[in-house]
C-alpha cells in the first residue's frame, strides 16, 4: 500500500511539473508573438503615415504658395493705391501742401497696412520723404530692379535694414512719366503666419527660400536674419559639380559629391520601400558607397522592380553580384574595366559577354558617334546606328539614353523598340543646349535602324 501512494504522488508530481512546463513555454510564445506583432504594427503604421504625409505634403505646399502669393498679391493692390493717390501729385499745388498731403498720407498708410515704413525714393534710390523709420537710401539692386521694370516690384530678400519684412515698390507716375518710387516695408508676419500655419508633424517644418538659395521665411526668425541657405539648413554638404570643356576634344572635371552620413543613407533607403515591381530603379554617377549601391540594387531585386546600373570602375564590378537588370557602360568605361583601349566594336561584344559572366543581365554600350549596342541574357545581339546631328552638349545624353531605352521597353515590351528609342533620346539630348524633348526623340527615331543577331551560346 504504501509504495502505490509513494508512485501515485511522483506521477502527479511529474504531470504538475509538465504542465507547468507547458504553460510557460505557451506563455513565453504568446508575448513574444505579442512583440513582434507590435513591432510589426509599429513600422506597418510609420510607413503608412510617411506616405499619407507624403501624399498630402505637395498640395499642402501648392496651397500655402498661393495664400503668400494672394498676400503678397493683397500687398501690392495697397501699394498701387498709395502710387496713385491724388494727394501724391504735385501739379500745380505749393511745395509745402504737397509735401503735407504726402505726409498725412504716408502716416495713415503706415498706421493701416502695418508698415516698418514707408517713404518717397527719387531715381537714385535717396530718400525724398518718408516717415521717421524709412531708410535714407535703398539697395542698389533693389532701385536697380525698380528702374527695369517701372512697374510693381517686389524685393526678393526678406531682411532690410537688418529687419524682417517684405520691401516692395512702385513707381509714381505724372502725365505718363516715373517721377518718384513708393517704397513699403510690410511687416513679417505675413509670411511667418502662412509658414506658422504649416504642420508637418512634430519634427517637420516648412520654410520659403528665393530662388539663390537664400532662406527668406522660416519659423525661427533668427534663420532668416542670419542668411542661411538651403545648403546649411540641408546639414553643409554640397552637391556634386562637374565642369565640361568644349573644344577640339572635350574635357570633364568631375567633382566629388557631398559626404553621406548614415542618417542620409537611412532616408534613402526609406523612400525607396514604395518602390513597386512595375518601377525601374537606376543607380548612376560617380559611386561614393559601394555598399549602399549594393544594398539597394539587393533591396529591390527583393522587392522585383527593374534595376539599372550605369556606373563604372570598381563600383561596377563589386555590384554585378547582384545581377541588375541593366548595365550601361560606354565604350571607353567598358574597355577601362578590362584594362583596353582604343575598343572595336566587336571587342566591345565580347568584353559585354565577359561582364555577363561575371553577373550582368543584359548590356547596353553607347559608342557616340557609331551608335550603340545591346546583348541581353539570351545572347541575342542588337546594333543601332547613331542619329546625324550636330553634337553641342554631351552632358545628360547618356542618362537620357537610359530613359529612352526604358521607356521603350515598358511600352512595347521589345529590345530592338527599346534600343531606338534610347538611341534616340541621347541623340536629342546631344544635338541640344539643354536636354532633348519628347517631340526630337520622336523625329530621330525614323533614322534610327536596328540590327539583329543570335549568337552562339
Amino acid at each position: 500500500m504504501t509504495g502505490k501512494k509513494k508512485g501515485s504522488h511522483s506521477s502527479q508530481g511529474m504531470k504538475r511539473s509538465l504542465n507547468g512546463r507547458i504553460l510557460k513555454n505557451t506563455t513565453l510564445n504568446i508575448l513574444l508573438l505579442v512583440v513582434i506583432s507590435c513591432i510589426v504594427m509599429a513600422f506597418s503604421m510609420q510607413s503608412l503615415a510617411n506616405k499619407i504625409l507624403l501624399d498630402s505634403l505637395q498640395p499642402m505646399a501648392r496651397q500655402s504658395a498661393k495664400t503668400v502669393e494672394a498676400n503678397i498679391h493683397m500687398l501690392a493692390d495697397r501699394m498701387m493705391t498709395i502710387a496713385d493717390n491724388a494727394q501724391m501729385k504735385a501739379g500745380d499745388i505749393p511745395e509745402d501742401e504737397v509735401y503735407r498731403n504726402r505726409e498725412t498720407l504716408l502716416t495713415e498708410a503706415a498706421e493701416i497696412y502695418e508698415f516698418h515704413s514707408i517713404g518717397l525714393y527719387n531715381g537714385s534710390g535717396q530718400l525724398i520723404q518718408g516717415l521717421k523709420d524709412a531708410p535714407q537710401s535703398l539697395e542698389q539692386d533693389f532701385i536697380s530692379l525698380l528702374q527695369e521694370t517701372d512697374n510693381l516690384t517686389v524685393y526678393s530678400s526678406t531682411i532690410f535694414q537688418n529687419k524682417l519684412g517684405i520691401a516692395i515698390g512702385m513707381p509714381m507716375k505724372e502725365n505718363g512719366e516715373t517721377v518718384l518710387y513708393v517704397v513699403g516695408v510690410y511687416k513679417y508676419d505675413t509670411l511667418n503666419d502662412v509658414i506658422s500655419s504649416i504642420n508637418i508633424g512634430k519634427n517637420g517644418m516648412a520654410f520659403m527660400a528665393n530662388r539663390e538659395g537664400i532662406v527668406t521665411g522660416h519659423p525661427d526668425q533668427s534663420v532668416v536674419l542670419a542668411g542661411s541657405t538651403l545648403l546649411e539648413l540641408s546639414g553643409g554638404g554640397q552637391s556634386r559639380i562637374n565642369v565640361k570643356i568644349k573644344g577640339e576634344f572635350e574635357t570633364a572635371v568631375n567633382g566629388q559629391g557631398p559626404a553621406l552620413v548614415d542618417a542620409d543613407t537611412d532616408r534613402l533607403l526609406a523612400l525607396l520601400e514604395d518602390v513597386r515591381p512595375e518601377d525601374a530603379v537606376v543607380l548612376s554617377g560617380w559611386t561614393q558607397s559601394v555598399p549602399l549601391y549594393i544594398a539597394v540594387l539587393r533591396r529591390m531585386m527583393e522587392k522585383g522592380c527593374t534595376t539599372v546600373l550605369d556606373c563604372s570602375g570598381e563600383a561596377l564590378w563589386q555590384c554585378l553580384c547582384c545581377r541588375p537588370f541593366l548595365i550601361k557602360p560606354n565604350l571607353t568605361e567598358l574597355g577601362a574595366l578590362f584594362g583596353v583601349e582604343d575598343l572595336e566594336y566587336h571587342e566591345g561584344v565580347e568584353l559585354a559577354r565577359r561582364l555577363q559572366f561575371e553577373g550582368a543581365r543584359n548590356v547596353l554600350v553607347s559608342m557616340g558617334g557609331d551608335g550603340a549596342f545591346l546583348l541581353t541574357e539570351d545572347q541575342t545581339l542588337y546594333f543601332a546606328n547613331a542619329c546625324i546631328g550636330l553634337p553641342c552638349n554631351t552632358v545628360g545624353a547618356g542618362d537620357s539614353l537610359v530613359a529612352g531605352f526604358l521607356t521603350g521597353l515598358g511600352q512595347s515590351d521589345d529590345f530592338a523598340q527599346a534600343l531606338r528609342m534610347g538611341v534616340a533620346a541621347g541623340s536629342a539630348t546631344a544635338f541640344s543646349e539643354w536636354l532633348g524633348t519628347k517631340e526630337q526623340t520622336m523625329r530621330l527615331m525614323e533614322q534610327v535602324h536596328v540590327e539583329k543577331t543570335v549568337l552562339p551560346v
